[in-house]
């Protein structure tokens, strides 16, 4: 049976649809700084803009969300693709639908990466809330450390999992590095498989 965590959270999460979109290039030339970055905050967000070997990269990141909204457009400022994740992790960050598009800006492919997770990202969300897992909101330059949420399917439980890693907040963290703690949860039913503690993050010196 699914574990429903008692607290709501009250994040915002963005949303995207399959329209086609197309990137400004002009205005990125006129604004853009040294290594062909583009920042700007435009009331509650924050636009981030890259120019790359193949084209151009947009993420756009909202104060009170957890979640970024990223894009991938051609060379010719023509959507390539888009798609919502998590501020934070590697694995498994993507929310809801992903889609990709032809240098014409024509749709060609979507894929659902919600799908075989019955424990949803609200779940994992309410989970936080309810268990005093701080979670970041909104763009942090990289500082310290912030709660990441991964997941992907395990070999060790042989099905697919949610991974919580966040401070510990008892500080008592084993071996080197900053003490970190980790929650495996059940991908389908929020049921926690295991608790890991330990020095993640080796120390960084200033």
């Amino acid at each position: 049976m699914q574990q429903i965590p008692s607290k709501q959270h009250s994040f915002y999460i963005p949303t995207i649809e399959d329209s086609f979109e197309s990137f400004d290039i002009s205005i990125f030339n006129r604004n853009k700084t040294k290594g062909d970055v583009f920042r700007e905050k435009i009331e509650e967000k924050y636009f981030y803009k890259v120019k790359y070997s193949g084209g151009f990269g947009e993420a756009v990141y909202y104060d009170n969300s957890p979640f970024k909204i990223s894009k991938l457009f051609y060379s010719n400022g023509n959507i390539e693709s888009k798609w919502i994740e998590f501020n934070n992790g590697t694995n498994g960050k993507e929310k809801g639908i992903w889609y990709e598009y032809d240098k014409e800006g024509k749709l060609t492919k979507t894929e659902n990466f919600d799908e075989g997770y019955a424990f949803t990202w609200d779940d994992v969300l309410n989970y936080c809330v309810t268990n005093n897992i701080e979670i970041t909101l909104g763009y942090k330059p990289a500082s310290g450390f912030n709660t990441s949420i991964e997941r992907f399917y395990s070999k060790d439980f042989k099905k697919n999992i949610w991974k919580i890693t966040y401070p510990d907040p008892t500080g008592v963290g084993t071996g080197k590095g900053f003490p970190l703690e980790v929650k495996i949860l059940d991908g389908n039913t929020g049921k926690v498989l295991d608790t890991q503690k330990g020095g993640v993050l080796e120390p960084r010196e200033n």
